[in-house]
Formats: C-alpha cells, sequence, structure tokens
C-alpha cells in the first residue's frame, strides 16, 4: 500500500507533465487513441523544453463511418484516424427530426 508522500510525489509528477495520468477502464476514449495522446503530450514537452517560441495546434475533423481524423501540428504534421466516441445524436440529446421554431 502506498503512502502519503509516495502518493503525494505521483500527483506532483502527473502536475508536472512528466507521467500521464491514470485513466479509468470506464474512460469513453478507446484504447486507440492511445497514440494520439502519446503524440500530443510529446509535442507539449518538446514545445516547453525548447528555448524559444513554440506553437502546436489539434484540428478534428468528422469523417464517414464513425471516424475523426485528428491533426497535430507542431513543426510537422501527425495524422491519426480513430474511431468515435459515441455522438451527441446516440445518446439522445440531439435528434434527428426537425424542430420547428415558433414564428
Amino acid at each position: 500500500m502506498a503512502t502519503f508522500f509516495e502518493k503525494e510525489k505521483t500527483r506532483e509528477k502527473e502536475r508536472r507533465g512528466s507521467i500521464l495520468p491514470k485513466r479509468s477502464m470506464t474512460d469513453s476514449l478507446s484504447g486507440e487513441s492511445d497514440p494520439v495522446l502519446e503524440c500530443i503530450c510529446s509535442k507539449y514537452q518538446d514545445l516547453l523544453r525548447h528555448d524559444g517560441f513554440g506553437e502546436m495546434r489539434i484540428d478534428i475533423r468528422i469523417l464517414k463511418r464513425g471516424q475523426k481524423e485528428v491533426i497535430v501540428s507542431s513543426g510537422k504534421q501527425f495524422r491519426f484516424v480513430v474511431d468515435s466516441p459515441v455522438s451527441v445524436r446516440d445518446m439522445g440529446i440531439v435528434s434527428d427530426e426537425k424542430s420547428e421554431l415558433p414564428q
């Protein structure tokens, strides 16, 4: 069992970004988004270590078949295609029917 000080040390490392925080098994992100997160964290740490200006950009586009394209730009572009998590439409928050606006 971890002591209080070991837990605090781990939390401090997570805050500094030296290790990725642990995600629960019920997390909505699938395992195939792990390379995307690793790329983002790696580029972020590279920018922090760089002695000067840096810029990072993340674009997410909707593709067909329930997929999304994630493009991480930081000097170079890294392209990933991942399965989309449960959409808002599937959750019943947005309906397919057109609602009529009051006049």
